[in-house]
């Protein structure tokens, strides 16, 4: 099942056990801190079908939070917004209506394919980020 996608849960069904959160999706710039002016990023987390909560990192402290460098979130929102706009560009010209979920793409054009060679080229894992970065911009719009 694709995060974020999840249908309604079904009232007599026994609950499931619910997965450990993970890192979603890194805002790189989303304040500074007012001790020291630092960057500060907002990283958000999801058990994979929502997401359940954000955080204010430095960017300094972003490693050891998500166990990976700032350098490795800025590489993945330069590609969600490379995205995010070719979107709002396909929707703009009748192409795509408006969606607030990368998954909904499925519905009207292959989410896998006429992206840039920079992501074509992405490892799976990196896609993955991207496709929640891309998710996070557009709800937070």
């Amino acid at each position: 099942m694709d995060p974020f996608d999840s249908p309604p849960p079904d009232r007599n069904a026994q609950s499931p056990t619910t997965p450990a959160p993970y890192v979603a999706a890194v805002r790189p710039f989303h304040a500074v801190s007012v001790d020291d002016r630092h960057p500060v990023a907002r990283v958000r987390l999801t058990n994979g079908l929502t997401y359940l909560s954000w955080h204010h990192v430095r960017h300094d402290d972003l490693a050891a939070v998500t166990h990976r460098p700032a350098t490795y979130w800025l590489h993945i929102d330069r590609h969600a917004h490379d995205v995010v706009a070719r979107i709002r560009t396909l929707s703009a010209t009748g192409a795509l209506p408006q969606i607030a979920c990368f998954t909904e793409l499925r519905h009207h054009i292959d989410p896998n394919a006429g992206w840039t060679a920079g992501i074509a080229a992405l490892p799976p894992e990196d896609w993955t980020a991207v496709q929640h970065r891309v998710t996070d911009i557009l709800r937070s719009n």
